[in-house]
C-alpha cells in the first residue's frame, strides 16, 4: 500500500535554533487497525442502496485533538563548526489510523476523509489513511552553519479522534488519525516558548518540545524549564 509523504522544508533560524516542520507520513501496513467486523474495513449495515449511502452525510461528535510525542534524539554536542546532524529515533509505540463502524458500500478511508473535510484540514496534508502508522524509523536532520550548543530533536503528531453517525450505519462509528508528523530540532540552552516568530511553535507544540527536552537535555537546562508564551 502506498502512502503519501507529507513534507515541508527544514529551516535554520538566525539565532542558530533549527526548526523542521511537517515531516514524513507514517509507515504503511496491509493490516489496517481498528477494522470493523467485516475484516475489510467495512461492517454490515442498513439495507440502503450503496449510491444513496455514498451521498449521505456523516454527523460528527466528540472530536478530540491531542499532540503525542512519537520520537526523540540523543543529545548532540555541536561546536558551531561544520554541519549539525541530529538523528531522531521513533518510539515503538504507534498510533495507527483507522475507522470502526464503517458500513457496507463505503470504505474506512471515506470516513477519515470526511472527518478531514469537516475539520478543514488541507488536502495537501491529508489525514493518515487506514493501515498507515506513525513511523518508528529513524529520521536524520542536517543543517549548515549553526550556533554552538547542545541540541535535541523530536517528532510528534496531532492525534485526532472522533465519533460519527451516518444514515446507513448501524449505531456509531469511530475514527482515529492524524494530519501530519511534525519534526523539530532545538537547543537545550534555549527556553522553550510559543508565539515566538523565531521558532513559530504553538503552545501545544511547545509543551511537546518540553517533554522531549526533559528526556534528552541535562537537568537544569533552559529547555527543561516550564514552557511559556513569548513576552
Amino acid at each position: 500500500m502506498h502512502m503519501p509523504v507529507r513534507r515541508l522544508a527544514l529551516a535554520v533560524t538566525t539565532a542558530g535554533i533549527l526548526l523542521g516542520a511537517v515531516g514524513c507520513s507514517g509507515t504503511s501496513t496491509d493490516e489496517g487497525p481498528d477494522r470493523a467486523k467485516g475484516g475489510d474495513g467495512t461492517a454490515t449495515s442498513s439495507a440502503r442502496p450503496a449510491a444513496e449511502c455514498a451521498k449521505a452525510a456523516f454527523v460528527w461528535s466528540d472530536v478530540k485533538r491531542e499532540r503525542k510525542l512519537t520520537g526523540v534524539s540523543e543529545l548532540v554536542e555541536h561546536d558551531g563548526k561544520g554541519e549539525l546532524s541530529v538523528l531522531v529515533e521513533g518510539f515503538t509505540q504507534q498510533y495507527p489510523a483507522g475507522a470502526t463502524g464503517v458500513f457496507k458500500g463505503l470504505k474506512a478511508e471515506q470516513a477519515i476523509n470526511a472527518l478531514g473535510k469537516h475539520l478543514g484540514i488541507s488536502e495537501e496534508t491529508p489525514l493518515g489513511q487506514p493501515g498507515e502508522r506513525t513511523g518508528t524509523e529513524s529520521v536524520q536532520y542536517e543543517a549548515g552553519e549553526t550556533e554552538a550548543g547542545r541540541y535535541f530533536g523530536w517528532h510528534d503528531i496531532e492525534l485526532i479522534t472522533a465519533t460519527f453517525t451516518h444514515p446507513c450505519a448501524d449505531g456509531k462509528g469511530f475514527v482515529k488519525s492524524w494530519p501530519q508528523i511534525t519534526q523539530f530540532v532545538l537547543r537545550c540552552e534555549d527556553r522553550i516558548v510559543w508565539n515566538d516568530k523565531l521558532t513559530n511553535l504553538t503552545e501545544a507544540e511547545a509543551r511537546i518540545a518540553h517533554q522531549a527536552a526533559v528526556r534528552v537535555c541535562p537537568k537544569g537546562s533552559a529547555a527543561t524549564g516550564e514552557p511559556r508564551e513569548k513576552a
